[in-house]
Order: structure tokens, then C-alpha cells, then sequence
């Protein structure tokens, strides 16, 4: 993600996959009608996926109508995602929680 590590807590976080003409490819994502989305940095080293980020308290009245705005700009996205946090667990940790393999 991007430099600073995200507040699950204080914010919600969207990963939008970009169209590979998309305008947003060399910009940040900018909603105007929505000033407190940010442009959290690119997922990882994907330069195609970037990161938004708004605070709870806001995603809770118009959370549904931001994902609506970008699921519709099929010109520039592909997919857009809320995010989870989840904690991340070590190798060892698995093994004792059922031997760590899906099974098939």
C-alpha cells in the first residue's frame, strides 16, 4: 500500500482497479462532490489498483453512493473494492490452527 500504514479504525479504504486507458492511471482518483476522499497511494506495486480512503463516520451516509459513481466510470474502472483489515499471521500460526493447507 501506500507509505503510511492505514487506520481501519478512523477510515474506510477502497481499492479501484483501473482500465489500462484509464484517466486516473497518472492522477489520483478525485470524486469532487465527495472532498473527503482521499488518494491513499497504489496497492502494493500495482500502478492499476489505486487506494482511497474516507473517514467512517462519512462512508456510513454516502459510502453506498461513492461506490456507485465508480462502478459506473467503466471508461477508467474495472472493479472497485472495499477493503477489510485483517490480521496477518504468521507460517507457525497456521500449522497449529488445522494443519495450514486449504484442502481441495
Amino acid at each position: 500500500m501506500s507509505a503510511t500504514t492505514p487506520d481501519y479504525n478512523a477510515n474506510v479504504y477502497v481499492a479501484v482497479e483501473l482500465t489500462p486507458s484509464s484517466l486516473y492511471s497518472n492522477t489520483p482518483i478525485s470524486l469532487a462532490a465527495y472532498p473527503s476522499l482521499s488518494h491513499a497511494g497504489n496497492v502494493g506495486e500495482l500502478t492499476d489498483v489505486k487506494l482511497l480512503s474516507i473517514p467512517k463516520n462519512e462512508w456510513q451516509g454516502i459510502g453506498e453512493d461513492i461506490l456507485q459513481i465508480l462502478r459506473e466510470d467503466t471508461e477508467n474502472v474495472l472493479r472497485v473494492y472495499v477493503q477489510e483489515q485483517r490480521s496477518r499471521k504468521k507460517r507457525g500460526d497456521l500449522e497449529h490452527e488445522g494443519g495450514g493447507h486449504d484442502e481441495l
